[in-house]
């Protein structure tokens, strides 16, 4: 399995501590059948979570990834925008529970479902840190509204 693929799972785990509703799909990009999703129809509400290619620091020893978790909710049947509203504070709280916990040193349960899941799968990988990134404005595209959260995640490769 590919790092990004390791995280993007792992974000999974940390969003599943959130309260988003069984019936939320939570997409990752590169493993749709994790979640159980056959088809790769949109449907909403979901959150997608994609992770880019990981890059080298300027240190050259360490690496970056930046996960997007981007909620979605169809117009027709969210034109107030609760549901995304909902979508959003859980990724907030999943997100930034990551953040917080690794900030204050602490555990918490969405950094120890993160972390413990990406140990799982990815074993070479060693996590130093998070940092928020920008993430751009929400949109509405073909009958569909979105909002998201960058969440960059930096970690050290055994071998490199």
């Amino acid at each position: 399995m590919t790092i990004p693929a390791a995280i993007e799972l792992a974000i999974v785990a940390a969003l599943r501590t959130a309260s988003i509703g069984a019936s939320v799909r939570v997409l990752p990009y590169r493993s749709p059948a994790a979640e159980g999703d056959t088809d790769m129809d949109r449907q909403a509400p979901c959150i997608d979570v994609r992770c880019s290619t990981p890059a080298l620091e300027e240190s050259m020893r360490t690496w970056t990834a930046d996960v997007t978790v981007e909620c979605r909710t169809a117009l027709e049947d969210d034109r107030k925008r609760e549901v995304l509203a909902e979508l959003e504070a859980a990724a907030e709280s999943a997100l930034g529970g990551i953040y917080a916990a690794y900030i204050n040193r602490t555990t918490g349960t969405e950094r120890t479902a993160f972390e413990s899941t990406l140990a799982s799968l990815a074993p070479a990988v060693t996590v130093g840190g998070y940092t928020f990134e920008s993430s751009g404005v929400p949109y509405d595209d073909s009958g569909y509204q979105a909002i998201g959260y960058t969440l960059r995640v930096h970690f050290a490769r055994a071998g490199y």
